[in-house]
Order: structure tokens, then C-alpha cells, then sequence
């Protein structure tokens, strides 16, 4: 998982987003703010989190990712992490 990403339209490392290889679905992808506000709720699992909520650009900060994975055998596992968004 990336740890850092700069939304500001460059082309480079403007979306976070989960990368999976193989037979595996993501089933829930959530971010919050470190106060525990919902931010994203996977809206756009194509691209991922572009930095905004409700169409504001939310301040440079780490925020905390959970998500849930489901893998070919059914087996579904939990990951948490952080993500700097820098401005």
C-alpha cells in the first residue's frame, strides 16, 4: 500500500487507491480523518480518494484507510494503515 499521495492535478500520484494482483476483490475501502470522520467511502473504486469531500479539498494531513479484501478462496481480511495527503 502507497503511504503518501499529492492530489494537486500533475498527473503523478493524484488518487489513492488499493492495487491488487490476482483473484482478489476489494469489498469495502473507507478513510477517514484522524478524528474518525468518514471521508471516503470507495465512490470511486476505479480511481480511488482524490483528496475531496463533498467537492472541498480536504487539508494536507494522515488520514487512516481500513479495508476489505476477499480473496479466490473466499477467506476475507481486514487491512488498516495511514496515508499522508500532501498539498
Amino acid at each position: 500500500f502507497p503511504n503518501a499521495f499529492t492530489p494537486n492535478n500533475d498527473g503523478i500520484s493524484d488518487y489513492f487507491n488499493l492495487v491488487v494482483k490476482g483473484n482478489v476483490e476489494v469489498t469495502e475501502f473507507k478513510i477517514y480523518s484522524r478524528w474518525g470522520k468518514l471521508v471516503y467511502d470507495n465512490q470511486t473504486p476505479d480511481t480511488g480518494w482524490d483528496g475531496r469531500q463533498n467537492d472541498k479539498d480536504m487539508p494536507a494531513d494522515v488520514y487512516i484507510y481500513t479495508a476489505v479484501i476477499r480473496r479466490a478462496s473466499g477467506v476475507e481480511e481486514m487491512k488498516k494503515g495511514d496515508i499522508t495527503l500532501i498539498r
